[in-house]
């Protein structure tokens, strides 16, 4: 391996290119399950093949757009790719010395920016 720091700053950069893929999806689903719990009466998708009631699909509520909602093997392949991403990032920054931690920022999962309704 090279320079801690440098190695570091390498994959850093390729955890928060895996970290900015899984964040969407975790936010299409926390607002969905949020809309849900709060108003499910409201709630709907558009572009899907199965239809609404006309009094929903009239009404003021603004549908979830189905194509922006990730199906199990694109989340599961962006969760992957964090793992990954994330293990190698926390690896990186355990050999950096910690005098050359300053200015960084330390990796950490999206949960930990993520707002959780009930907490």
């Amino acid at each position: 391996m090279g320079e801690p720091l440098a190695d570091y700053v390498v994959v850093d950069r390729e955890y928060r290119v895996a970290e900015d893929a899984l964040r969407p999806m975790i936010k299409i689903i926390m607002e969905t399950a949020r809309r849900l719990e709060y108003g499910p009466e409201n709630f709907y998708f558009k572009n899907v093949q199965v239809s609404v009631p006309p009094k929903l699909a009239l009404s003021r509520s603004s549908p979830a757009d189905a194509r922006e909602w990730p199906d199990a093997e694109k989340l599961q392949k962006a969760l992957s790719d964090w793992h990954n991403a994330y293990e190698k990032a926390v690896t990186a920054w355990e050999r950096i010395n910690p005098e050359d931690k300053g200015a960084l920022r330390a990796p950490s999962p999206p949960s930990s920016s993520v707002r959780h309704p009930n907490r």
